[in-house]
């Protein structure tokens, strides 16, 4: 007779290991349990103490995101059923803090290096001659700019709007250029930071940060920020479905930046040719797909990849020397249109 194996019967989880597990990110907070083995449903309680007001979540699942005001002390409890225990509570408080201490968490410190945009970048380009622009370290200096993408819950807690967002976590799109500088304006105002203002990145200071700003590491020449393979690190149009994601939720780059590559790709500024300044997109989205680039003289005569004339619009996508660029839009229309693919990210002057 052939010996039956034996499973070893299922052991309770140490309950007391379990805790809860709070993420700040900008205005709103993530919330879980470290330990989810058997449990069979979650009911959350959230309690805002500062204004006796409360939110009870049934049966919603681990992961629980939530818009919260801004210095609030909060109570948040998760009654836990799971195939061991009939009822278990786990409770914890915390301060939300200021959003402007709450946005400055959220800043990473860059020191400038001289560096060649778009040079290096294994398996993205092998033909002689491809366009890079050198920047030294005078053409900018050190610098912060944000782990994350802005996210439609500081959208709508910036702009007053008394509407709940879609997506608390997931990054604000379908906004114009005039619309983010009428932001920036009210964000500088409500945090008081007209002095050292936040603003979007410069182009040369985004691809510095993506690419994880020290030169002389393996992770510089890396195809995607953060890593060689999009998804690790990226939100694509082969692992998205086709929408935005919570903002880091992908692994980050060597800063900790996530959403470099990917998700919704960002505006940033930068110089042209002609010493005006103008903007661009970079990072690639969620609904973009990466090619192999093809230069055809005959389609791009004045293809310059680096000096603003013109940018390969099918390649690249989500690479950190992705960049859109419309040269037939006039500067106005680019302006005002908006899409729901784009978004931004904050950066500030380090002094």
């Amino acid at each position: 007779m052939p010996l039956v194996e034996q499973l070893p019967a299922y052991v309770c989880p140490d309950i007391q290991t379990r805790t809860i597990v709070v993420k700040s990110v900008f205005n709103t907070l993530e919330i879980s349990l470290n330990d989810t083995l058997k449990i069979l449903n979650i009911k959350w309680t959230v309690i805002d103490n500062s204004a006796n007001d409360q939110v009870v979540l049934y049966d919603k699942g681990n992961i629980q995101r939530l818009y919260v005001k801004d210095d609030h002390k909060y109570s948040i409890t998760a009654e836990v059923t799971d195939s061991c225990q009939v009822l278990v509570k786990h409770s914890v408080a915390y301060h939300v803090g200021s959003i402007a201490a709450n946005v400055a968490n959220t800043m990473v410190s860059v020191e400038a290096q001289a560096y060649k945009m778009g040079q290096g970048i294994i398996g993205i380009h092998t033909t002689d001659g491809y366009p890079t622009k050198k920047i030294s370290k005078d053409d900018f200096k050190k610098f912060f700019i944000s782990k994350y993408e802005v996210t439609q819950g500081l959208w709508y807690y910036i702009n007053d709007s008394i509407a709940t967002p879609p997506c608390v976590q997931c990054p604000i799109y379908r906004i114009s250029l005039q619309e983010i500088n009428s932001f920036l304006e009210k964000l500088n105002t409500k945090l008081g930071t007209q002095a050292q203002p936040f603003r979007l990145p410069s182009e040369i200071e985004w691809e510095f940060a993506a690419r994880g700003a020290d030169t002389l590491k393996p992770q510089f020449n890396y195809k995607f920020a953060g890593s060689d393979t999009y998804d690790a690190v990226a939100w694509t149009v082969f692992n998205s479905n086709n929408r935005v994601h919570v903002v880091g939720t992908k692994q980050a780059n060597a800063l900790g930046l996530h959403d470099m590559s990917g998700n919704v790709r960002e505006w940033v500024s930068f110089i042209r040719n002609d010493g005006k300044l103008s903007f661009l997109m970079r990072g690639g989205s969620y609904g973009e797909i990466f090619w192999q680039p093809q230069f055809d003289t005959n389609v791009f005569p004045t293809y310059l990849f680096y000096t603003g004339s013109i940018v390969d619009t099918y390649t690249n996508y989500n690479t950190v020397i992705d960049r859109f660029y419309d040269l037939l839009a006039s500067d106005s229309t680019r302006r005002s249109s908006k899409d729901s693919i784009t978004g931004f990210r904050l950066a500030r002057d380090a002094n």
